[in-house]
């Protein structure tokens, strides 16, 4: 396994391949993962490593909140304490469902309907952030999805004072 200087390094150097493909008119964005019981993860989810690359790099943040509650279930952290150690002063950009949690209580993506909580994480997120685009990851039904699109527009009015 690699170390986190390892990491981060390696990091470095696809940002840079990136940008030189790319050009620096695009924003790119790092994207929280979900932390599960293998060494692979074992810095990954970390939210200071996850914000050194986002400010060592100027890149733009995605938070995924379902991966935010899965890892600060998984490694038993609260989740509040290990959201606001993610760089959410670059959010760009929320994915939205709910987690599961097995039979012996690990958090998984589930990609379930999000609900109530999650639709008030980015009420409160939209409010207070920079938040530009949303991603429902709610694939089962198209019904259910409709609805989640819904009140997305309804939370994006309710913030800018427009009606659509």
């Amino acid at each position: 396994t690699s170390s986190r200087n390892e990491l981060l390094d390696v990091a470095k150097t696809n940002i840079a391949k990136i940008r030189k493909v790319f050009g620096t008119g695009v924003e790119l964005a790092v994207e929280n993962n979900n932390y599960y019981h293998t060494p692979a993860y074992r810095f990954v989810c970390d939210a200071d490593f996850i914000s050194e690359i986002v400010r060592e790099n100027q890149l733009k943040f995605l938070f995924d909140v379902a991966h935010a509650r899965i890892t600060s279930m998984n490694q038993g952290i609260e989740y509040q304490h290990y959201k606001q150690q993610l760089p959410l002063e670059a959010l760009m950009q929320v994915h939205l469902c709910k987690h599961g949690i097995s039979e012996n209580g690990q958090g998984y993506d589930a990609h379930e309907l999000p609900g109530i909580e999650e639709f008030r994480e980015v009420r409160d997120l939209a409010s207070n952030y920079s938040l530009e685009f949303l991603t429902i990851e709610y694939y089962k039904s198209t019904q259910g999805l409709v609805g989640c699109l819904q009140e997305a527009h309804k939370i994006k009015n309710e913030i800018t004072g427009s009606v659509v």
